[in-house]
């Protein structure tokens, strides 16, 4: 019995890996992309379609830089709780109760960002001229439609928050 689930645990933690391992290989790849196009588009993709003014341009890059301090508590805070679940998953014995939670609790600063990036997005916009307003509202549309993990507003829920959802539902349900 315990050669068995010895043999589903190590089964379990290499399928974690290879999932890891090509993530990894899918990210660097894909930071390999953007760096080439950047290369041959010289300058921010969003400052060259926007055709942006001078006084545009600062007005974004220091609403980018606001945006960055004020995310950045949040991010520490995310990483702080990844690395309490994966203090979980090294554990002999599963704490379901805290996984939920944690999982829970992530979800909470996932949604604070979000909504701290949509309110300066927001605010940030009124610098631009209509038309300027339009296409960033064309690319962002774009970038929620087509993003990496981001399935669209029409598309099904992600398999995180599915099974998120799955979690919470069965944890009302006792």
């Amino acid at each position: 019995m315990k050669q068995k689930t010895t043999i589903i645990v190590l089964s379990i933690i290499l399928a974690a890996s290879v999932g890891l391992n090509l993530g990894g290989i899918g990210m660097f790849a894909l930071m390999r992309m953007r760096a080439r196009r950047y290369a041959e588009e010289p300058g921010r993709p969003l400052v060259k379609k926007l055709e942006l003014s001078e006084n545009q341009r600062v007005a974004l890059k220091n609403a980018r830089e606001e945006l960055g301090e004020a995310t950045k508590p949040l991010r520490e805070e995310m990483r702080k709780k990844r690395g309490k679940m994966l203090d979980l998953l090294m554990k002999d014995e599963l704490d379901s109760a805290r996984r939920d939670s944690l999982f829970t609790e992530i979800a909470d600063l996932q949604t604070e960002m979000e909504l701290i990036v949509f309110n300066k997005l927001f605010e940030t916009k009124s610098v631009l001229d209509p038309e300027q307003q339009k296409l960033l509202i064309d690319m962002v549309t774009q970038e929620f439609r087509h993003g990496p993990g981001m399935p669209g507003p029409d598309g099904p829920p992600g398999p995180a928050r599915r099974i998120i959802q799955k979690h919470n539902q069965e944890r009302k349900e006792k």
